[in-house]
């Protein structure tokens, strides 16, 4: 019997081979010899395993540790990623699960504050949209008018146009003192005592407007201020460069443009579709942070990892028990020519031995 080391080398290399290959045959070219009688002779009771035998299935446990073995080399350095990300790859999932129940909780309240005050909103969808593009129309014009006087006086022209944005900005703000007034008139329109109880958490909504307006009448009175200073800067700005008439024109449009913020404020104040809007935004913003979360590049780096490491260890698990089967077909094929010593085949009522070549290794990690 040859040394075992040179059939290692030798079925190694016939294992190899491509799968479509290995054991193929041409069965168009065969065919069945009429015979008159066929006799055949079972295994002797008296021999087990014969030394053939024991060695081929020594080969075929060698190749399927071989490929095993080759299997972890192949997939070292990606299980290596896959552990070095473990850690974070666990709690980035944690914050994914935390980020999804956000998520869920702001969309169920968003959902429960739609279907409980939509009946009580005054305000367009799309009224956000026309208020900042108003609100930035006015602010446009009363900077440039302010920083075009200032420019014409001598001032420099990056610090005119800072001033201008400034004193433009404080034109606008003032009219945002229509909201309060705004929202104290539709309070008035939603008061109510029998309130749903499902309503309990916005009684603040339909309390209607507050007994004290010192407050907001405070705030009017600033608003009030504002106009005026600005106005009167303007004036007397364009008066001394321009004249008088000049002066009153772009004091009387800083004015205008303060009262046109201040009807803007009031046709876009509306207290229930904030508190609709704000828990529209909230649930968006829960919703995009869970799935960039999700989406996340060390997550996907990890799963690709894991996954490239499975397969390659499943293929490499494969070839070491289809070169294992190649051998056991070898022994059968040698067992096949020595039909004097061991017979045609194992006898009906015999236990046929489990063929150790065809079991797959389990793949055993150090702890």
């Amino acid at each position: 019997m040859p040394r075992i080391p040179s059939i290692t080398r030798k079925r190694r290399s016939r294992a190899r081979r491509p799968a479509a290959r290995v054991g193929t045959s041409h069965p168009e070219g065969l065919r069945l010899i009429p015979v008159e009688a066929a006799t055949a002779t079972a295994r002797p009771a008296t021999i087990d395993k014969t030394y053939l035998e024991l060695g081929h299935d020594a080969l075929t446990l060698e190749q399927q540790h071989l490929f095993a073995a080759e299997g972890e080399v192949r997939s070292r350095s990606v299980s290596s990623t896959a552990k070095s990300l473990a850690f974070a790859v666990g709690e980035t999932t944690a914050s994914v699960g935390r980020a999804k129940s956000a998520a869920e909780k702001a969309s169920v309240r968003h959902e429960q504050i739609r279907e409980l005050l939509s009946p009580y909103v005054r305000r367009k969808a799309t009224s956000s949209r026309g208020y900042m593009l108003r609100t930035a129309a006015l602010l446009l014009g009363d900077t440039a008018g302010l920083a075009g006087a200032a420019i014409a006086l001598g001032e420099y022209p990056a610090l005119a146009v800072a001033q201008a944005i400034s004193a433009g900005t404080a034109t606008v703000t003032a009219g945002l003192a229509a909201a309060q007034l705004r929202h104290a008139q539709q309070a008035a329109e939603r008061q109510t005592e029998d309130l749903p109880e499902a309503l309990t958490p916005y009684r603040h909504l339909f309390n209607g407007p507050p007994k004290n307006m010192r407050l907001p009448g405070v705030a009017f009175l600033v608003a009030a201020l504002i106009v005026l200073l600005v106005s009167v800067g303007i004036f007397a700005l364009r008066s001394a460069i321009e004249g008088t008439i000049s002066g009153l024109t772009f004091g009387g449009l800083a004015a205008a443009i303060a009262l046109a913020s201040f009807i803007n404020s009031w046709y876009h104040a509306d207290a229930v579709a904030d508190v609709l809007e704000s828990a529209q935004h909230d649930a968006l913003v829960a919703d995009r942070r869970h799935r960039r979360l999700a989406g996340s590049r060390l997550i996907r780096k990890a799963e690709q990892a894991g996954a490239q490491e499975k397969s390659i260890v499943a293929e490499h698990t494969h070839r070491g028990v289809a070169a294992g089967a190649h051998i056991e077909a070898d022994k059968y094929r040698a067992l096949l020519v020595s039909p004097d010593v061991i017979g045609h085949g194992p006898a009906p009522d015999a236990v046929p031995a489990p063929v150790t070549g065809a079991q797959p290794i389990k793949r055993v990690r150090p702890a």
